[in-house]
């Protein structure tokens, strides 16, 4: 069965990095088998001729089998290496939080969609702040106080949210914790928005002033 590219990929986990290798059917051996099992009903398979005609039918038809038969991939894991240790370990955390809260946003989808979309949110910030560090591994230092707390911190809320949806309505106390904890993913959403839009401001600076250089040196030559 051929394998659907899309329906492959959204099976793999979120935050993940695959790459698709192709993947050799058993098809054709099986049918290249055969031929020598029918074969055997109608031959007595002694004579070398009978043997080199059924080895050349075998071959012929594996080979037809071979492009018949649809090609087929799969997903492997492209491994995390940055050549920065600390930027690679904060790469492999995001992976797993960006799965567990995703888990959690999955639980809230059909009961509390609104916060469902808001774990969408943070869970696209996230991604979009782990593939910032694989391109400039050296910007996880900017990354210290959001990897130490503000990270555990958000699977801690969405995980508990989740275990409240799971668990029968309360009291007061209920009502109020889930409030909060929708209140806070909000908040979090935008955070995590900043977080990775404070990875690029050094880099507009930078760019501005060679900008700014640029047009000096220009002007000063004649060339602006």
């Amino acid at each position: 069965m051929k394998t659907d590219r899309k329906e492959e990929q959204s099976k793999a986990p979120i935050g993940k990095r695959y790459v698709e290798v192709p993947v050799k059917s058993a098809l054709p051996f099986w049918w290249a088998a055969a031929v020598w099992i029918i074969a055997a009903l109608f031959f007595d398979m002694y004579a070398i001729y009978q043997i080199i005609i059924t080895a050349a039918v075998s071959l012929l038809v594996g080979f037809i089998v071979s492009k018949v038969v649809p090609k087929e991939t799969k997903l492997v894991k492209v491994p995390v290496a940055t050549g920065n240790v600390d930027a690679d370990t904060a790469i492999k955390e995001l992976d797993r939080v960006i799965v567990a809260i995703d888990e959690d946003r999955q639980n809230a989808v059909g009961k509390e969609p609104e916060t469902a979309l808001k774990m969408g949110r943070i869970i696209v910030s996230a991604e979009k702040i782990r593939d910032s560090l694989l391109n400039s591994p050296d910007d996880v230092s900017k990354l210290r106080r959001f990897l130490n707390y503000y990270l555990p911190t958000t699977v801690k809320l969405t995980n508990k949210y989740s275990k409240l949806l799971a668990g029968e309505p309360g009291g007061e106390n209920y009502a109020e914790t889930k409030h909060a904890i929708e209140k806070a993913l909000g908040t979090v959403g935008k955070t995590f928005d900043a977080q990775y839009d404070s990875l690029f401001a050094a880099d507009a600076l930078d760019i501005t002033s060679d900008v700014t250089v640029l047009e000096t040196m220009l002007k000063k030559d004649g060339l602006g």
